[in-house]
């Protein structure tokens, strides 16, 4: 008869396989380059954020990537399939009064380089240069890829429309598919979306 894994068994493999406890993967990615794996892990928490982990697919163990603090969430990885670079999305989020997580605001787009191990930040709100007629903030809301010479990514983005009416001044949100450059900080607009929520 066979065995059958228990949760306790299982949580005890993960741990050594340096999953931290209460995490559970989402997303699995393999970056052919350097040949390594690499993990977005969720706690069953949902107050506790995102992290990423990585590995060469002959170690053991599973390692961390950076070292975020509590409210900062790594998420939306993705790898170039030609250079040893991971990029991802980091998000700071709010805690409300409970304890619990609040809004959160877009922290910034990070490269790693999986063979160097070495952590850049490549845009944030201060640096990201947003393209006419957007007047007001940017943020990327999801990476969706990465081009062949790890220099563009092509990513989801929010970017905001100062206008008056009457005595109000409102910030419109749109949202567009994009290229960003991740040595000049620049996007270049591909497409308008018409519905973000797809």
């Amino acid at each position: 008869m066979d065995h059958c894994e228990t949760a306790a068994e299982r949580a005890l493999r993960w741990r050594d396989a340096g999953i931290p406890e209460g995490y559970s993967i989402s997303n699995l990615l393999y970056n052919e380059a350097a040949e390594v794996l690499v993990i977005e892990v969720h706690h069953k928490d949902a107050s506790l954020c995102e992290r990423l982990l990585f590995r060469h697919m002959r170690a053991p163990k599973y390692e961390l990537i950076g070292n975020p603090e509590q409210d900062v969430a790594f998420r939306s990885p993705t790898v170039c399939e030609k250079h040893p670079v991971l990029v991802f999305n980091s998000m700071k989020w709010q805690r409300d009064p409970d304890g619990s997580r609040g809004g959160a605001d877009w922290d910034g787009v990070y490269a790693f380089d999986l063979r160097e191990r070495q952590l850049d930040l490549c845009a944030s709100k201060d640096s990201l240069v947003i393209p006419p007629p957007y007047d007001d903030r940017g943020w990327i809301a999801q990476i969706l890829s990465l081009s062949d010479d790890a220099r563009h990514a092509y990513v989801k983005v929010g970017l905001g429309k100062r206008r008056e009416e009457g005595e109000k001044k409102i910030v419109k949100m749109d949202y567009h598919l994009a290229r960003l450059d991740l040595r000049t900080k620049e996007l270049q607009l591909i497409t308008y979306l018409k519905n973000i929520w797809f």
